[in-house]
């Protein structure tokens, strides 16, 4: 994992931000397909309820919070995802 210190250019503080390397990614994009189904069937049910006139507030804000953290996994899949395909496109160059 790679840490490095970039200035927030809102705030101008100094953040640490993490970065994954490219074996990192690759292991977490084996992992994040699952994570995503169960976070859609999660999804699923408090919507069900929702639309059934059936949800108490509580699952209501199940509701809204499982389907931000359903974008949330589905987000950093993708940009895993395109990552891994970037640094294989570079390495794939390099060998060339």
């Amino acid at each position: 994992m790679i840490i490095e210190q970039i200035r927030n250019t809102r705030t101008k503080c100094w953040e640490s931000r993490q970065c994954l390397d490219y074996e990192e990614a690759k292991i977490l994009a084996k992992f994040l397909p699952k994570e995503i189904a169960k976070a859609e069937k999660k999804f699923d049910f408090y919507k069900d309820l929702q639309e059934s006139g059936e949800a108490t507030n509580r699952q209501q804000t199940k509701l809204v919070e499982s389907e931000e953290y359903l974008d949330l996994l589905i987000s950093l899949n993708d940009g895993t995802l395109e990552f891994i395909n970037s640094e294989e496109l570079a390495r794939k160059g390099e060998l060339q």
